[in-house]
């Protein structure tokens, strides 16, 4: 992305603070749909989640790779919101790449450990990556209402 080192800094630490990543795919008849997911986030920016193959969102996405996608803190008024806007693309993730994610993912939600079905399941689901190449980022807080957006 073409941002500063403090722009930077700033969407990495709202990524980091952030558990739910809501996903907007198109129905194979055009429709819109979405789908909150948890992810974590590697230090390259890509997003990474898990979900059943069966879900809609899924299927959406293995009909069209590209989606968007939001992450954004809640507030108590209308100026504490800040958030992300993002387009990219999602592809499911396999050998090295998918045991370095699932122990990431592990790192940011320990308590998949401490649930032994739970974390039965978590073996079994597939883990998907969201690699954003624009980024749009809203800051409503009392600092005063930014909005900048970066492309890859």
């Amino acid at each position: 992305m073409n941002w500063e080192k403090d722009e930077e800094q700033e969407v990495f630490s709202l990524l980091h603070r952030c558990k739910t990543l809501v996903l907007a795919t198109t129905e194979a008849s055009g429709e819109p749909a979405i789908a909150p997911v948890y992810y974590s986030i590697n230090s390259q920016y890509k997003l990474d989640f898990v979900s059943k193959a069966a879900t809609l969102h899924i299927q959406n996405i293995q009909n069209s790779r590209t989606v968007a996608g939001a992450v954004y803190e809640e507030g108590e008024s209308l100026t504490d919101i800040t958030g992300l806007q993002m387009q990219g693309v999602v592809s499911q993730l396999e050998g090295d790449q998918e045991n370095t994610a699932r122990g990431e993912y592990l790192l940011k939600y320990p308590s998949i450990n401490q649930h032994p079905t739970l974390y039965k399941l978590f073996e079994k689901l597939p883990i998907f990556r969201y690699i954003p190449h624009s980024i749009r980022m809203t800051d409503h807080t009392p600092s005063g209402i930014r909005r900048r957006h970066w492309h890859s």
